[in-house]
């Protein structure tokens, strides 16, 4: 499992509010942090996603990619801002 820092903010386009309710928008391009769960270990990376039509790389702390099992990654994506009550 891999899990994301990135960028958010309050998205407040009428047309993407639910009951009047704004939604977390996320930045998915860029650089960031990242902590990769592998193998039951931790490793503290950064991902680099420059490109939206390519996958992330993520990098160890050498900056070297980090081989990731065959198979299927979750990856969840943690926003930087807190909102509370809708607002």
């Amino acid at each position: 499992m891999i899990v994301e820092y990135v960028n958010s903010f309050l998205d407040t386009n009428p047309a993407n509010s639910f009951h009047g309710y704004y939604t977390e928008a996320y930045e998915l391009t860029g650089d960031g942090k990242a902590d990769i769960f592998v193998d039951g270990v931790v490793v503290h990376a950064t991902w680099h996603h420059p490109d939206p039509n390519v996958p992330a790389v993520y990098l160890d702390a050498n900056g070297d990619p980090i081989n990731l099992d065959n198979g299927l990654t979750w990856v969840h994506v943690i926003g930087s801002q807190k909102w509370h009550g809708g607002i």
